[in-house]
């Protein structure tokens, strides 16, 4: 399946990319993407990929109550698969000293 969203991590928020209807996360960014930050939108009830990556050091994209957590290394695109089973808010965090600002890398699922 085609991942549903780019998932940028970056000192010190995440920046959350969706293809326009019709187009691909595998091509470069288009004018009619969507855009949002610290809120990742996916759907319950079935498997999810994402691309995620950084723009600066090392993060850790980390959803502790659905137990993954996956490092955001620099230039590498790093697919990651999950489900929730539940239509609902989870918090996602940086598990990874990314600098000063770590600990204001909270963001929402």
């Amino acid at each position: 399946p085609e991942p549903i969203a780019e998932v940028t991590a970056r000192q010190f928020e995440w920046r959350i990319r969706y293809p326009a209807r019709g187009k691909s996360l595998k091509q470069q960014p288009q004018p009619d993407d969507i855009y949002t930050v610290n809120e990742l939108h996916t759907p319950s009830g079935r498997p999810v990929e994402i691309t995620l990556r950084t723009d600066d050091v090392q993060h850790a994209f980390f959803l502790p109550e659905l137990r993954i957590k996956q490092d955001a290394v620099p230039g590498l695109r790093v697919p990651v698969w999950f489900d929730s089973l539940e239509n609902r808010e989870y918090e996602m965090l940086c598990a990874e000293l990314c600098g000063w600002g770590h600990y204001k890398m909270k963001a929402k699922m």
